[in-house]
């Protein structure tokens, strides 16, 4: 200690500046001696510098070689986690949506020959479709349908099902009209074609009629609105609405097509209402149709109408017959009495929760205008909605329906032939072409109307000017499974009805 003592004095004296090293012979804690003992082991360890190295350049070890080996270590480890994670259980990973669909043939017509080419026909296939509108699903209406109910699902096996079939023309249903410029018109146009979306006021879906640009150019388009049709009144406001479009063909502009679509009242007892709106449909289209006597009248769409209904026999027969079944059918609808939740007018009224924004979710994952709309209320109190004096009787709509052309229904007319084993009943259609959680039943159709019915037309030709040459396919009721639509087979509760048809 002494000596110690004596050598930091000396050196406090004469080099008054070197006082760090006077620190450094001084006695050091534990901890510190413990630390610089650290440092000089990592020292010790750290390579040496070299003359060629800086203190702010790349040290000389670092060559390209070096580089080479330090990438080549880098990869090896990124392929073995990659190995690594495709071994790993994927059950957290999510699943991709199967956006397939059953694809349906077209059956021939066993005895169609087609028109002489001195006539220059035309083929045209039609279709028409119900797409389900995103607005009026509920997930209790749609129990089995899990994931298929999202929009951005659903909307991408419909997207495959129109680029497979791809129609000529076509009618849509309960088209929702907040996708019309982020769907369908992209999508429409973007295959070729042109549209026409109509819906009421105050309706959330409408109908749409798509036709082919290379085929056909509209000239003129015309709304049927029912509620306004004083002539022939209902009982209520329903928001139903028809269309008609005028479409003339592009290789020959002396000839063309009308086209029109609706859907009609939805609801089980409506029989009264789509009685009075077939008729009204058929008397305008054929208004409309005066202005060019030798076009074809094609009438597509979901009437809501079973072939036992009173409004099919209405429309179909000539001369005008209703069997009993239709009668009793007519009235029970004309006796009953509509509740205060019934009488809105859409699908979605029935007592059903609301759909949540998972269901009902646009492509960019933000909610639609109706996942927050609530359901009404049912009203208890039952009552008679303008059902008075001025409520005409069930057989003025008749007298319409008699002064009207017949329509001839196409799967009716050719069913038969091409698929007999699913086309048994007595109205030689179809089991079905709706297949929903609690009903199925034949509702949707595709008419040509008989303008010309007192004139001559061959064996094979359904109305003059026009034979049928195949029909698509219609599942058997033993190939269904539970309510549509489902992952991997139909993205809608209805199927898509599609005719090929010839025209001179």
């Amino acid at each position: 200690m002494l000596i110690r003592s004596c050598v930091r004095k000396f050196i406090e004296t004469y080099y008054p500046s070197a006082n760090l090293i006077a620190a450094a012979v001084a006695p050091l804690p534990h901890t510190t001696w413990k630390n610089t003992c650290f440092l000089n082991t990592q020292m010790a360890n750290s390579k040496p510098e070299t003359k060629n190295e800086s203190k702010k350049g790349v040290p000389s070890f670092v060559t390209p070689e070096y580089i080479e080996l330090q990438r080549q270590k880098k990869a090896e480890k990124m392929a073995k986690k990659a190995t690594l994670k495709q071994s790993m259980p994927q059950q957290n990973q999510p699943r991709e949506f199967n956006t397939d669909f059953i694809k349906r043939d077209m059956l021939p017509l066993p005895n169609f020959v087609p028109y002489d080419e001195d006539k220059l026909p035309v083929d045209i296939k039609v279709m028409t479709y119900n797409v389900l509108a995103q607005t009026n699903i509920r997930r209790s209406m749609f129990p089995h349908s899990g994931e298929t109910l999202k929009w951005k699902n659903r909307s991408k096996v419909l997207e495959n099902e129109f680029k497979y079939y791809v129609p000529d023309v076509g009618c849509m249903q309960e088209v929702d009209a907040e996708f019309i410029p982020s769907f369908y018109k992209p999508l429409m146009e973007g295959m070729g074609y042109d549209l026409s979306f109509q819906a009421a006021k105050g309706k959330t879906h409408g109908i749409l009629i798509f036709w082919r640009t290379s085929l056909f150019q509209n000239i003129k388009v015309d709304v049927i609105y029912y509620d306004d049709h004083n002539e022939l009144p209902g009982r209520m406001n329903t928001k139903n609405i028809g269309c008609c479009v005028s479409l003339q063909r592009t290789n020959d502009l002396s000839k063309g097509i009308f086209l029109a679509t609706t859907h009609l009242f939805w609801h089980p007892y409506g029989s009264y209402e789509r009685l009075r709106q077939g008729a009204l449909l058929v008397k305008e289209v054929n208004a409309i149709a005066e202005a060019h006597q030798t076009w074809p009248v094609i009438i597509a769409g979901d009437f809501n109408t079973e072939p036992f209904d009173t409004n099919y026999p209405a429309m179909t027969t000539k001369p005008f017959a209703i069997c009993q079944r239709a009668t009793d059918i007519i009235e029970r609808s004309m006796n009953y009495v509509f509740g205060e939740s019934e009488l809105e007018g859409k699908e979605e009224a029935v007592t059903q929760p609301s759909i949540t924004q998972s269901e009902n979710d646009s492509e960019n994952g933000t909610s639609t205008a109706t996942s927050t709309a609530s359901t009404p209320t049912p009203s208890k109190k039952r009552i008679l909605h303008v059902q008075n004096e001025f409520v005409p009787h069930y057989t003025t709509f008749y007298e319409q329906h008699q002064k009207n052309p017949r329509l001839v229904s196409l799967y009716s007319y050719g069913y038969k032939h091409v698929d007999p084993e699913n086309a048994k009943n007595a109205f030689e259609h179809p089991a079905f072409t709706n297949w929903a959680n609690t009903y199925q039943g034949h509702l949707d159709y595709i008419f040509l109307m008989d303008r010309n019915s007192t004139k001559e037309k061959s064996a094979d030709e359904v109305i003059e000017g026009i034979k049928l040459k195949s029909l698509l396919r219609i599942p058997k009721p033993s190939e269904m499974k539970e309510a549509e639509p489902l992952e991997g087979r139909y993205p809608s509760d209805h199927v898509a009805l599609m005719a090929s048809i010839q025209l001179i």
